[in-house]
């Protein structure tokens, strides 16, 4: 039986002016933080929990949320402007947000990031009310087999991201895997890929490599253009005089909208996952069900790309 009365009773000790301003000023403050690569939710939670002691719980919880939630977004935005996901959530969001901000559309494409993590939070928050107790009940009977049935989907999810290439999707996977390996085990805690170095016995940090995945590639690409070329941005890539998210291409992705919110509110529910595979796997489930085919996709993503130098000829060549 849901709790109405502790329902309607929390959302009006929430919605103060005191829990509105709270929440408010956390959001900003995890945007701000999440915008920066490198830190995560959890990570600005960290930073910005000391601020929450001198607080009534009922105006720190508030805080505390607003931060996280706010984070979860502003990893989006520089995942959209410089092609380096602020969170690990994120990382998808480079493959189509980047060449968007490249065509001009960044205004456009950090309001749909946007529009469709308050429906995405929103839709979960009310499902974690409603349904918390089967959902927890469901993710408990998850064991070894089930997990490994969840990391094989993951991997299968490769073939429907790596575009006509499928030998670079794999080698990518194993490559992905085998840094994973890099670490302490959890279960024996026996080294493993350590060199016998103590740097690397708690392996490799999601981040930092997603960082140098998505940053460094970026500067090498950017290098290899003209210094005019690089100083030039795209015709209306700024965000105050870009173009902005019409109602009809909102309408058009709400479909997606809510089967993301679906992947991602049953996937955060089972234990060791969140929101880096869920968004891996709503990323995968949208290009499937896109109506574009994926050599369609691909051309005009290669056609929101600069034009890079032509190669000078070998010496001695006619």
């Amino acid at each position: 039986m849901i709790p109405v009365e502790q329902i309607l009773e929390g959302i009006a000790m929430a919605m103060t002016w005191k829990g509105v301003a709270m929440i408010a000023l956390g959001v900003f403050a995890g945007i701000t933080v999440g915008a920066i690569p490198g830190i995560n939710g959890v990570m600005a939670t960290a930073i910005l929990v000391p601020f929450s002691f001198f607080m009534a719980p009922v105006l720190g919880i508030p805080f505390l949320l607003g931060i996280h939630k706010g984070a979860t977004f502003g990893g989006a935005i520089p995942a959209i402007l410089v092609n380096t996901p602020g969170t690990a959530s994120a990382a998808a969001t480079t493959l189509d947000g980047y060449p968007l901000a490249q065509k001009g559309e960044a205004r456009s494409a950090i309001q749909m990031a946007l529009y469709a993590s308050f429906i995405g939070d929103t839709f979960s928050d009310i499902c974690l009310v409603l349904i918390a107790l089967p959902l927890a009940l469901i993710a408990l009977m998850f064991g070894p087999a089930e997990y490994f049935a969840l990391l094989v989907m993951g991997l299968t999810i490769i073939s429907t991201v790596t575009g006509n290439s499928m030998v670079k999707g794999v080698l990518s996977a194993l490559l992905g895997v085998m840094f994973g390996l890099v670490g302490l085990d959890a279960v024996t805690g026996a080294e493993r890929f350590t060199l016998d170095s103590a740097f690397l016995e708690t392996g490799f940090s999601l981040v930092p490599v997603l960082i140098g995945i998505f940053a460094i590639s970026e500067v090498f690409i950017q290098a290899e253009n003209p210094a005019a070329e690089m100083s030039r941005p795209p015709e209306g890539a700024h965000l105050k005089g870009g173009r902005s998210l019409t109602w009809a291409e909102l309408r058009a992705s709400f479909k997606t909208i809510v089967r993301s919110s679906l992947i991602g509110t049953l996937v955060g529910a089972i234990p060791a996952t969140g929101a880096s595979i869920a968004a891996w796997i709503g990323y995968g489930a949208a290009k499937q069900a896109s109506p574009l085919p994926r050599s369609s996709e691909q051309a005009s993503t290669r056609a929101w790309r600069r034009p890079r130098p032509p190669i000078a000829p070998w010496r001695g060549q006619t």
